[in-house]
């Protein structure tokens, strides 16, 4: 394994962990499929999850590709998830989560938190 899929598996085994430690006992590590590429975690319905661990950060590149492997998985929601500088491995609840706000409004909608009657 070369030095950026090492990286990479840094990143993505503890979210995986992290997913799974939480229930999600049907989440996987995809397999990367270049231009068809359907994000890093798989196996949580509908949703596509792409791990960054970098030294600098592209959130503006980074959104692009989760967008276009959240459309290549046609999923109906993209999360891009971004180790931050100083945080470790095993702090993978400090970790960020980025996402459109059409993804998010559509996670709340899911959750049930969207208007009530009468507001």
């Amino acid at each position: 394994m070369n030095s950026s899929g090492k990286k990479g598996y840094a990143g993505e085994a503890p979210v995986l962990a992290w997913f799974k430690a939480r229930g999600f006992f049907r989440a996987y590590r995809m397999r990367t499929q270049g231009v068809a590429d359907k994000g890093d975690i798989g196996g949580i319905d509908t949703v596509v999850i792409e791990v960054k661990n970098h030294g600098t950060y592209s959130f503006g590149e980074w959104m692009k590709e989760t967008t276009r492997e959240k459309r290549n998985a046609d999923a109906r929601i993209g999360a891009l998830v971004v180790k931050p500088k100083g945080v470790g491995e095993t702090q993978v609840g400090s970790w960020w989560v980025t996402m459109t706000l059409a993804d998010f409004t559509t996670l709340l909608a899911d959750a049930n938190y969207g208007p009530r009657e009468g507001a």
